[in-house]
């Protein structure tokens, strides 16, 4: 197996100032590099304070360089590790990262020894920050406002599925398992769920493959799929989009912004733990959905693309019943950032409802 190391002293500073996103992507880049060059041991992350910056260093236990090969390592397009070895990728993760260090004011730099493994590492000037009041990605989420939601999750890595499960479940949210692509092809036919989170690396049949099977079935091309993927880079994205995922999250994800994407696709809110009094219960809050004739309504003026009478209308549903006002906020905050297809998605999650009131 592969152990994964992070070390970081105690005394850094809770908020610095930087580039959260190329400081991201560098460090993912050389942690997906060393990944595939370490077949067993150890990969690290490490955090090293010196007088006035912070060093970040990523060390394996992997097959090493040669040494007349460390000054071609950063040229794009260049792979001189083993050949023996087969890995994806074209060689432009470490290019890249020195280009993105160097942006920041760095300069990445590499150490190898030939069996033993690498060590690649940079320094930053990254000042403390004056700490920031909490934020919606610093707050403890304790519920879900909307309508119940069921999701599949796909992982043949229990620790993946769990992780998911642990997050999603608590929150009133109904959580289906499969283990590879070809489970979640056979669940999410037998399942219907609302969504699917895709991990993209599985034996078998991969995330790609079963997520562009899945978009070949009529009753499931509409479902959202949220693709989770180890390739960081803006072409795994492109990749994943273009099978079919309506949206990506790169590994390793802060659980804030995985909950963030989920609830932006299927319509629901966040409740955060300050937002309650102390004593308050940790539990769902259901909205009160209108009339199958104002939902019907409501879903033509968004279809037709009509934002003035659908704001309108929306005026007037509020005005119906108070208990319509979660509601309607849900769909007015869509309609403001013209998310029009988000926007029909959701009202359409509410057919059921309509086809029942229909039915009575």
């Amino acid at each position: 197996g592969l152990a994964f190391i992070s070390t970081a002293p105690t005394d850094l500073p809770s908020v610095v100032s930087g580039d959260e996103r190329r400081l991201r992507q560098v460090l993912m880049n050389l942690l997906d590099n060393a990944i595939k060059y370490t077949i067993g041991g150890a990969v690290a992350l490490r955090v090293e304070s010196l007088e006035s910056k912070l060093r970040f260093a990523v060390e394996d236990t992997g097959i090493g360089i040669e040494p007349e090969h460390l000054s071609e390592i950063f040229n794009l397009f260049h792979q001189v590790r083993d050949p023996a070895v087969v890995v994806e990728g074209t060689g432009l993760g470490l290019a890249i990262s020195r280009r993105l260090t160097r942006l920041m004011g760095g300069e990445l730099q590499v150490a190898s020894v030939p069996g033993q493994g690498s060590r690649f590492w940079f320094d930053l000037t990254l000042p403390a920050a004056p700490h920031a009041a909490p934020t919606s990605a610093t707050r403890t989420v304790i519920a879900l406002t909307g309508a119940k939601r069921s999701v599949l999750v796909v992982d043949d890595e229990e620790h993946g599925r769990s992780l998911l499960r642990e997050l999603l479940a608590p929150l009133g949210i109904q959580v289906y398992e499969a283990r590879d692509g070809e489970a979640a092809i056979q669940e999410a036919q037998r399942l219907r769920p609302d969504a699917i989170l895709m991990d993209i690396r599985m034996p078998r049949v991969n995330g790609l493959e079963a997520t562009r099977r899945i978009r070949q079935i009529e009753s499931l091309a509409d479902t959202i799929i949220i693709a989770i993927s180890a390739g960081a880079f803006e072409r795994d994205r492109q990749h994943c989009i273009e099978a079919g995922a309506n949206d990506f999250v790169a590994k390793p994800y802060r659980q804030e912004k995985l909950l963030a994407v989920v609830c932006s696709h299927l319509g629901l809110e966040p409740v955060y733990a300050e937002d309650k009094a102390p004593a308050s219960a940790a539990v769902a809050v259901t909205l009160v959905v209108p009339p199958a004739s104002e939902l019907r309504t409501l879903l033509d003026l968004a279809s037709r693309g009509d934002i003035k009478r659908f704001l309108d209308q929306l005026t007037y549903v509020e005005q119906l019943q108070p208990a319509y006002a979660p509601f309607v906020n849900q769909l007015r905050t869509r309609a403001a950032g013209y998310r029009m297809k988000e926007l029909r998605r959701w009202l359409k999650s509410f057919e059921g409802v309509m086809d029942e009131c229909v039915a009575r």
